[in-house]
């Protein structure tokens, strides 16, 4: 079912998946407003990391990415998990592209530089809240851990000064809660499931 193509006044009323659905069916006014909502907090969130100049390349490349597959965003998820993830790729293919010796994969997302894999799978909504429900059995800890690194992005040593605990620790419980995730995703995958 096709919606009536919104003014822009009233689009600042519907939520992110409506405006999703209504830029998946090419309405350029939605894709204006998702990104008047969320270009800053992203922006935010890459200076961080990146390079100033950088950000607002990565962030058009981010809402081109969102442009074109709105069509393949699954309800399943949170809205900002799933363009966090959309950006936070986008800057580790800039980084990746402009081999900028300043900037290493391990400084700029410690969770995901070696396990994009899991990054890549997790765009997927579904997947998103498969392996969100995983690290939550295994604690409220281990939820906390892969929702601030692996899905927010924090740095390792900054979530182990915030939960107090040892990098050591942080990083071998995301290699449990990595491993764990993968398992729910392939067994998922396995049983016929998108």
């Amino acid at each position: 079912m096709q919606r009536p193509n919104v003014s822009s006044p009233a689009k600042e009323n519907l939520s992110d998946l409506d405006l999703i659905e209504l830029v998946a069916n090419q309405d350029e006014d939605a894709l204006r407003e998702l990104y008047e909502r969320h270009a800053r907090w992203l922006a935010y969130r890459l200076q961080r990391s990146l390079p100033r100049d950088t950000v607002e390349d990565v962030l058009q490349e981010t809402f081109l990415a969102v442009w074109k597959s709105a069509g393949k965003y699954r309800e399943t998820g949170d809205f900002k998990a799933w363009i966090w993830v959309v950006a936070r790729n986008n800057s580790m293919s800039w980084v990746r592209k402009h081999h900028r010796p300043g900037i290493s994969l391990d400084e700029m997302y410690d969770s995901v530089a070696s396990q994009r894999d899991i990054g890549d799978q997790v765009a997927d909504m579904q997947l998103l809240q498969i392996a969100m429900n995983t690290a939550r059995e295994s604690g409220e800890i281990n939820a906390t851990i892969a929702r601030r690194v692996i899905f927010e992005g924090h740095r390792q040593d900054d979530i182990a000064e915030e939960l107090d605990m040892p990098v050591g620790t942080i990083k071998s419980r995301l290699h449990r809660i990595r491993a764990a995730m993968r398992a729910a995703i392939d067994t998922d995958k396995s049983n016929g499931k998108p």
